[in-house]
């Protein structure tokens, strides 16, 4: 490389020292970021982010703006397309709205709708509730949750970005001394590297500790299993509260399993495609009974499904959903594993 070509570099990197929140939601580059759909932008903002914690305020108002889309069909066409767009506007107006002035609200919807048509996909637009992200200033204590049928994504006070699954809940303090977070649920983690401080999930009864790495922890309250699995870098994962207390180091493509009952840490290979599936907005199913591919329809989509009947012991699906709408899902399942349902607002009719 050039000095020329260094300086321009070095001129670029400078001009972000000055954005606005505006100015991330505007920058193409930040978009790709905050979307997961480029490899090469989500390393430079991480590593941007983590040096120069002073602009984590801004960027993460805008990371919380760009992802508060919750993906429901793949039938693009103007009439759907107005109906999202609409209720992006009236979103805006109403007092739960991003803390936006009205003098950015163009802006906005500008941005917004370009997001919509480069991902060439149709949204519902969903408003994140304030009241339910509590801030405890008193202890630094802060909390994001997402409520069924949502998914957010999360800045941390280092750079790092959470991607956080539906009905999942994230606690964290500020990164002073220590990177330490609790979850509930399921998140996608990729972290910004501080060799000086690592970086610790802890999940029920174990801890993963990483210092600059991309993997995922699955741990629901009804889940007898925590599952990690590691994609890139290295992390250990630490049964913390039984002694002797067991320790797992895993490379990228491998995960452990914890069983809450036996109390048991095991190393296990996950296939990627399916653990890894929901961060691509990909409902997966492999050979699964129905009350797993309940609990997930109900977590994804926010409904609330009743059941009469009992399905046959025989009763399994597999197949994979991008971005389909519940009906369409329901639909293509009655193909193979026969039911019958009907939908009505967040309440779905199951019959066997």
């Amino acid at each position: 490389m050039s000095i020329q070509d260094g300086t321009i570099k070095y001129i670029k990197k400078m001009k972000y020292n000055s954005y606005t929140t505006e100015d991330f939601l505007n920058d193409e580059t930040f978009q790709a970021y905050a979307l997961g759909t480029s490899k090469e932008h989500t390393c430079f903002w991480i590593n941007w982010l983590s040096e120069n914690p002073k602009k984590n305020e801004e960027a993460s108002k805008a990371l919380e703006i760009i992802t508060s889309f919750s993906i429901q069909t793949l039938q693009i066409d103007k009439s759907i397309y107005n109906e999202d767009f609409q209720k992006l506007q009236d979103a805006i107006d109403t007092k739960r709205n991003f803390g936006i002035p009205v003098r950015q609200k163009q802006l906005f919807l500008k941005i917004a709708a370009s997001i919509i048509l480069v991902l060439g996909i149709g949204y519902v637009f969903q408003v994140t509730d304030a009241e339910k992200e509590q801030e405890m200033e008193s202890v630094t204590l802060l909390e994001k949750s997402n409520p069924k049928g949502r998914k957010s994504t999360v800045m941390l006070p280092d750079g790092s970005k959470v991607k956080l699954n539906s009905e999942s809940h994230l606690k964290y303090e500020e990164f002073d001394n220590k990177r330490v977070v609790e979850l509930s649920g399921e998140a996608f983690f990729e972290v910004a590297k501080n060799p000086s401080k690592p970086f610790t999930v802890y999940s029920k009864e174990i801890s993963t500790t990483a210092l600059g790495t991309s993997f995922n922890v699955r741990s629901y309250p009804e889940d007898l299993v925590t599952q990690v699995y590691l994609k890139s870098g290295e992390v250990e994962v630490v049964d913390f509260q039984n002694a002797p207390n067991e320790k797992l180091l895993l490379l990228p493509g491998n995960g452990a399993e914890y069983n809450t009952s036996e109390k048991s840490l095991t190393q296990k290979k996950f296939d990627s495609e399916i653990i890894l599936a929901w961060n691509d907005n990909i409902i997966k199913f492999i050979n699964a009974d129905f009350k797993h591919v309940q609990n997930v329809l109900e977590r994804w989509y926010g409904v609330e499904m009743e059941v009469k009947g009992k399905p046959d012991s025989s009763w399994r699906i597999s197949g994979a959903f991008k971005n389909e709408s519940l009906e369409n899902v329901l639909s293509s399942i009655d193909f193979t594993a026969p039911l019958e349902y009907t939908i009505s607002n967040n309440k779905v009719k199951i019959n066997f």
